[in-house]
C-alpha cells in the first residue's frame, strides 16, 4: 500500500508484506484503510487493518484456511461487512466485524454471496448472489432481524453491476435488465423496480458516486477503449472527459467533498498510473509517474483502430500494432479476447 498527496508529490510506501496486496478500501473517514492479502501466494485473502500514515497494521481475520473478500465499510468506519467460506470452505457467507472486536456470521446461505453496500444509516446491507459472471440475483439484509428481501428475481438471467447505495437513499448501478448492454440506472431498494437514467451504445463498466449524492462517475467500453464520463444528477445530462490518454480508465473515485475523481489509467505507451479529474472544469492531472524502467517512450507503439467485417455483415473493431520503420510482409500474432 502507497500513498501520494492529491496535490502531486512524493508517494509514500505504507506497508512492507513479503506477499502482494490484493485490493484497498480507506474508511469514510480516511483515518484507516482495510487490505485483502494472502500468505505465500495461497490466495487465502485475509483482512488487515493499516492506519493511514502506515504505522499501525493489525491482521482482523484469524482463519488461515478461509478466503476473505469485498471488504465494505460502514457509514461511521467503525465496522466491515465481507464475505468468506470459513464455514465450510465452499459456500461464500456474509459477516460483519466491528475492528476492535471479533467477526459476526449474518448471513449464511448455500452459494457465493457478497456484501456489496450499508444503507446509509448502517441498518441493512445490500448483498449479491454470484451465480455466474453475467448473472447475480440482489437482496437486501436487515441487521436487526435477520429478514431478506430480493430485489431481482432468481430465474431472471441478468447482470447487476457496480451497485451503489448513496447517501441519500438512492441505490445507483450498472445493469442489463431488459436489454443487452450494460446501462446506468437507480434502484428502488423497497421493490426492486428499475429506472434507467442514459441508454448508452456501449457497455458501462465502473462506477462511483459523490458524497453529496450529486454527481455520477461511470466509464463507458466504446471500441476498446474505456472513456469516462460525468453524469449530474440535477441536469440529468452527462459529459465526457477529454484529455486523458487513449486506453484503460478505471476505479472512479471521489474525493470527499466531491470536487474531484481519481482514476486509473493505463494506455499502449503508459503505466498505469492514477489521475485525478477537476469535476467542475473536467480538467485532467496526471497523479502518479510510474517509471518505464528506462525503455524509451517513443519506442511504445500506439495502436490503430481497425475495423473488419464478420460473416453476418457486423463488424468487429480490433488494434493494430504496426512496428515503426518497418514494411509488411510481416509476421503477426493474433489475440481474440472477449
Amino acid at each position: 500500500v502507497w500513498a501520494v498527496d492529491a496535490a502531486g508529490g512524493w508517494p509514500d510506501q505504507l506497508t512492507f508484506f513479503r506477499d502482494k496486496v490484493w485490493t484497498l478500501s480507506a474508511s469514510p473517514d480516511g483515518r484507516q484503510m482495510v487490505c485483502l492479502r494472502d500468505i505465500g501466494g495461497n490466495e487465502r485473502q485475509q483482512i488487515f487493518l493499516v492506519t493511514a500514515d502506515g504505522t499501525q497494521v493489525r491482521r482482523l481475520t484469524q482463519d488461515d484456511e478461509a478466503i476473505h473478500h469485498f471488504p465494505v465499510w460502514s457509514r461511521d468506519g467503525e465496522r466491515v461487512a465481507y464475505a468468506s467460506n470459513a464455514r465450510n470452505g465452499v459456500h461464500f457467507d456474509v459477516y460483519i466485524q466491528d475492528v476492535n472486536d471479533a467477526p459476526m456470521m449474518v448471513s449464511q446461505r448455500d452459494g457465493n454471496y457478497r456484501p456489496l453496500a450499508w444503507s446509509p444509516d448502517n441498518a441493512r446491507l445490500l448483498l449479491s448472489h454470484e451465480i455466474s459472471s453475467a448473472h447475480q440475483v440482489l437482496y437486501v439484509l436487515d441487521l436487526a432481524t435477520g429478514a431478506v428481501h430480493a430485489l431481482t428475481l432468481l430465474d431472471e438471467r441478468v447482470s447487476n453491476r457496480q451497485v451503489r447505495w448513496a447517501k441519500d437513499g438512492t441505490v445507483y448501478l450498472l445493469t442489463n435488465q431488459g436489454r443487452d448492454l450494460m446501462n446506468l440506472a437507480r434502484m428502488d431498494v423497497d421493490t426492486g423496480q428499475v429506472v434507467y437514467l442514459e441508454d448508452h451504445e456501449w457497455d458501462l463498466e465502473s462506477l462511483a458516486v459523490s458524497s453529496d449524492a450529486r454527481t455520477l462517475a461511470y466509464t463507458a467500453n466504446v471500441d476498446g477503449y474505456a472513456r469516462l464520463f460525468l453524469f449530474r444528477l440535477d441536469s440529468g445530462e452527462s459529459e465526457q472527459v477529454m484529455g486523458l490518454p487513449d486506453g484503460v480508465v478505471a476505479e472512479p473515485a471521489f474525493s470527499p467533498d466531491g470536487t474531484r475523481v481519481a482514476i486509473s489509467v493505463q494506455s499502449p505507451n503508459h503505466n498505469l498510473d492514477i489521475w485525478i479529474v477537476d469535476v467542475a472544469t473536467l480538467l485532467c492531472q496526471r497523479l502518479t509517474q510510474s517509471s518505464l524502467a528506462g525503455i524509451p517512450q517513443q519506442s511504445l507503439v500506439e495502436p490503430d483502430l481497425i475495423r473488419y467485417e464478420t460473416f453476418d455483415g457486423r463488424s468487429v473493431p480490433a488494434f493494430l500494432y504496426r512496428p515503426e520503420g518497418v514494411e509488411p510482409p510481416l509476421p503477426i500474432i493474433l489475440y481474440v479476447h472477449g
